[in-house]
């Protein structure tokens, strides 16, 4: 009787060994992807960042300064500002 209770218990755990494996091995998938995805998100960044408009950051800057000394009438004076800033 405990010869067969051992080489059942030899079968579990070669079974649950296999599934580790089998887990580890997902997981070492993932990875490569997870670092190619971050890399092509830092790619995009970069790209974004260089082909952007130059002449907008005036604009840009000048809004924010109006938005935080007059927020009361920045509203009004945002249309102004959406008409000064160049197609990218």
């Amino acid at each position: 009787m405990r010869m067969m209770q051992a080489s059942s218990m030899e079968r579990l755990n070669a079974s649950l060994v296999r599934v580790k494996k089998e887990t580890l091995m997902s997981w070492e998938i993932i990875y490569p992807i997870g670092a190619l995805l971050v890399l092509a998100a830092i790619a995009y960044g970069a790209i974004q960042y260089k082909t952007r408009n130059r002449a907008n950051d005036r604009v840009t800057e000048e809004a924010t300064r109006e938005q935080y000394a007059h927020p009361e009438t920045y509203n009004d004076r945002r249309e102004e500002l959406k008409k000064k800033l160049r197609p990218s």
